[in-house]
């Protein structure tokens, strides 16, 4: 079982075939994330050359940036691009630990995903909890990102089941629509034309919840992330909060759960255990500039199946990326370079 909790080992599947061949395809328009990429990427590098973060994930089309500092591999930080651009180097990063979530909050905002999954319109499609920093990152049908706390979030959720409140309506009433960005706008005006089809995670989703449910409260992870269409699940554990596991499917998170050894940790116990030190794992320079560089040709060159999520693992030279038919990749740096030099259709 030892191999399932192998932070090493790649994940490549698409299990919404429906959306796969073609249903959802759709021509893309440029975001303005994409016009100042160059300029990201230089910045992202420059952060990544000063050891100063470890992991980097970048929402196209809903112009956000998020990181994950060295010295707090616990709790990501949101930017829009312009905020991004702007970040000085030299600032010092402070903890941000939510002190209010709990155990009951966690849960709901579980069944709030389930709820928001199974929206004819502007669905989930992808989402973390982080039980230590409160924070939610959703992802949305229309390429659209939201980034926020959990009680925003729950807000959110429950403001869309109310009889005919939209995804924009909840947005605005929650004061957030002046600092939302639309992701494909030309999809975004059409997607009430659009039905979902279920993937196989779909099916089992209460269980997922209620496993997810209980890994939180044993303290086995301290984070979740699961796309749903493609049904690949990430995890971060106290014990190791630099390292990120992946699996492909709620059968693999269910032996990993069962054979997860060692004592669980608190958070406390967590900072008092752990040197914060820069770990002597790097990802050398080249493979960064050539994963960089194939990020920017997958999001420019095709029309139709193009990247819509990027997220890099300085520390453990991993990729994960999501496409717009529907597929979701986690895989080592080297083979995510080798795949694109093979093909430029990534589904």
């Amino acid at each position: 079982m030892d191999n399932l909790w192998d932070p090493h080992k790649s994940i490549n599947i698409a299990k919404d075939i429906e959306k796969k061949e073609g249903l959802f395809i759709r021509s893309r328009l440029e975001s303005k994330l994409d016009l100042k990429m160059d300029l990201v990427f230089d910045k992202l590098y420059d952060l990544y050359e000063r050891t100063i973060i470890d992991k980097a994930r970048i929402i196209f089309g809903s112009n956000l940036i998020e990181i994950r500092y060295s010295n707090n591999p616990f709790c990501p930080t949101a930017y829009t691009l312009n905020e991004f651009l702007e970040l000085e180097l030299e600032h010092k990063f402070d903890f941000d630990i939510c002190a209010g979530i709990n155990k009951e909050n966690i849960h709901k905002s579980l069944w709030a995903m389930k709820n928001l999954r199974f929206k004819h319109t502007e669905y989930l499609e992808g989402f973390r909890l982080n039980s230590y920093s409160g924070n939610v990152w959703a992802y949305f049908s229309s390429s659209s990102s939201l980034i926020t706390d959990y009680q925003v979030f729950l807000n959110y959720q429950k403001l869309r089941y109310a009889r005919g409140i939209s995804h924009d309506e909840a947005l605005e009433k929650l004061n957030l629509y002046k600092n939302y960005y639309i992701g494909d706008q030309e999809f975004y005006q059409k997607r009430q034309h659009f039905k979902r089809y279920e993937s196989s995670l779909d099916g089992q989703i209460d269980e997922f919840i209620d496993l997810a449910s209980k890994m939180f409260e044993n303290n086995q992870i301290f984070e979740i992330q699961v796309y749903l269409g493609s049904g690949v699940i990430r995890t971060i554990t106290p014990y190791e909060p630099y390292t990120t596991y992946a699996f492909s499917g709620l059968d693999e998170l269910k032996l990993a759960s069962q054979n997860y050894p060692g004592q669980a940790l608190t958070m406390d116990q967590s900072l008092a255990n752990k040197d914060f030190s820069r770990p002597n794992l790097r990802m050398n320079r080249n493979l960064v500039h050539q994963a960089f560089q194939v990020t920017k040709n997958h999001r420019l060159t095709d029309e139709n199946l193009y990247l819509r999520v990027f997220y890099i693992d300085f520390m453990y030279n991993k990729v994960l990326t999501s496409f717009s038919c529907g597929g979701t990749r986690y895989q080592d740096t080297e083979e995510y370079i080798e795949d694109y030099n093979k093909t430029t259709e990534p589904c």
